[in-house]
Order: C-alpha cells, then structure tokens, then sequence
C-alpha cells in the first residue's frame, strides 16, 4: 500500500490543555471535560499525566471507568500481577462507583 492509496492518518492532537483538575466541583460537564483530556492525554503517551487527571476515581462515573481502563491496559501489556491486582482492585471501584 503505498501513499497515493488515498489513506490519510492524522496525529494525536498536538496542543493539550494544561492538565491540572479542572475544578473540585464535578458536574456531568466537568466530568466529561476531564475524561476527554485524559483520553487525549493517552493517546500522546502521556500516561501518567493521563492517569492523575483521572483519580480520585469515586469522584464521577466517568473516573472510574477511565481509571479501570486505563489499569486493564497497563496489565494486560506487562502481565505483572501486582498491576493485575491493582486493576482488580479499580474494577471493584468502578463497579462501586456505577452501581
């Protein structure tokens, strides 16, 4: 496959916002606002930034899910079983936070 296939690719976003929390009062606004950054955060390799914006994970739904995945992939990657129990133990919060 060669570049004049057509196929265009784009980059992660090249400026992010500053990553500090965005306010201590979570709203469903807010919630998404730091759940997307944290994404956008993710996909420029910025993972430990990423997962910063996303804790404390019991502050909204979208934290713990965010928090919860973000585990899964790091011990689904190293096959470490302490980051295998860590992430057992954001899914029991996750499911605490949802339910």
């Amino acid at each position: 496959m060669s570049d004049s296939d057509g196929d265009e690719f784009q980059d992660a976003m090249e400026y992010l916002p500053p990553t500090e929390k965005l306010t201590d009062d979570m709203d469903l606004s807010h919630a998404l606002d730091e759940a997307k950054l944290a994404l956008d955060l993710f996909m420029n390799n910025r993972f430990d930034e990423a997962r910063a914006l996303m804790t404390p994970a019991d502050c909204s739904m979208y934290h713990a899910l965010g928090t919860g995945v973000f585990h899964f992939l790091e011990a689904a990657m190293t096959f470490d079983q302490v980051i295998y129990y860590s992430y057992l133990i954001s899914l029991i919060v996750t499911n605490s936070v949802i339910v």
